[in-house]
């Protein structure tokens, strides 16, 4: 369950104080007044986008301070490039914050030995008094300021090692999250190429069981094969089907290439190479329509020859029988204009013919 706060925060933008600044009440700084002083590792929430003074040179936002809730402007960065925000994060402030807890305890343990140091030299002379007493006092400390400052050694080097491993942490994390995006990209890209691919290899499929019939035909089944020619414009329109088929494919397939163009490993990468496979697929598949277009026409020719040569010879038979000369059957066939046999002529005269 998602609370109203928490949603709310997941649309905050928010950035940490990384150079003390001023924040002022208006965006222009010639004429603003001062609102309050922003501290180092000061919070703030973004009210608007960032603005940027093209006069000055610098980058401002509206911001409400987290602790305070007093709201102004504040510059971001400044025109010699300095940086006073920062985004926020609870590990970075975090962080910040314990080096300076660091830093400022090392400060304090060398300035406590060189105390110690300095006043035991300044007393090395006293041999009676209680300036002795105090010498003795000086010296019980040391040890225990040492011990204070191995601990604090002991201690940064357990810090620095803790942020190396969580710098691997995050580091993996943003991988796996990255991997993650790449393979749903990857994914998308895959699926709308396949979809592209699978509409090709249905219409191969289709001319190619319409042109099966004829294509696998031997020689004697093409002499009687009764409609070559409705087989061939058949699969004349589902060629051009699949060749509207093949361009879309292969359009698909330009397009995500040019989206993954740059992967060179992973996911991407390894769906990059997967297009590729199937584009050699989709022109395989458009040699193969060019290949069965071919064997269409082919079979037709030799139904067509086939056809001629028994015609001829019925032709030939009706001359010798009847007493008449090819001249005279023409003239017949061509009437009334005696110069063209029609088609419909033609088509007529096959039709009636017994042996046809």
């Amino acid at each position: 369950e998602v609370s109203t706060t928490e949603f709310e925060d997941m649309f905050r933008e928010r950035f940490m104080c990384v150079h003390s600044i001023s924040v002022t009440d208006t965006f222009d700084i010639s004429t603003s007044k001062t609102v309050v002083k922003l501290e180092l590792d000061e919070v703030v929430e973004a009210i608007g986008q960032p603005r940027h003074n093209n006069v000055l040179g610098v980058t401002r936002l509206e911001c409400k301070l987290v602790e305070s809730g007093k709201i102004g402007w504040v510059t971001m960065k400044g025109n010699q490039g300095t940086r006073y925000l920062e985004p926020y994060s609870p590990y970075t402030s975090f962080v910040k914050s314990l080096d300076r807890v660091l830093e400022a305890t090392s400060k304090k343990t060398a300035g406590a030995n060189l105390f110690i140091k300095q006043k035991g030299a300044e007393l090395a002379s006293c041999h009676v008094g209680p300036l002795v007493d105090a010498r003795g006092e000086l010296a019980k400390l040391r040890p225990r300021v040492s011990a204070a400052g191995k601990r604090l050694d002991e201690l940064k080097r357990k810090v620095q090692e803790a942020r190396r491993e969580f710098a691997k942490k995050e580091e993996g994390e943003q991988k796996a999250q990255q991997e993650a995006r790449d393979r749903k990209s990857a994914g998308i890209a895959i699926a709308a190429v396949s979809e592209a691919v699978a509409v090709v290899e249905a219409d191969l499929q289709k001319l190619d069981d319409v042109a099966r019939p004829l294509t696998t035909a031997d020689a004697s089944t093409l002499e009687s094969f009764g409609t070559p020619i409705s087989v061939s414009k058949e699969t004349e329109t589902l060629a051009s089907t699949l060749a509207k088929s093949v361009a879309a494919a292969k359009a698909v397939a330009s397009e995500q290439q040019a989206v993954l163009a740059k992967a060179s490993k992973g996911p991407l990468h390894e769906a990059k190479q997967s297009l590729s496979k199937m584009l050699v697929k989709v022109e395989a598949n458009e040699k193969k329509s060019l290949s069965l277009q071919g064997a269409v026409k082919a079979a037709c020719e030799k139904c067509a020859t086939s056809a001629a040569a028994r015609m001829a010879s019925v032709y030939r038979e009706d001359i010798q029988k009847r007493g008449i000369n090819f001249d005279a059957l023409f003239v017949e066939l061509a009437a009334p204009s005696r110069e063209m046999i029609s088609e419909d002529a033609f088509c007529k005269s096959v039709t009636k013919s017994p042996a046809m």
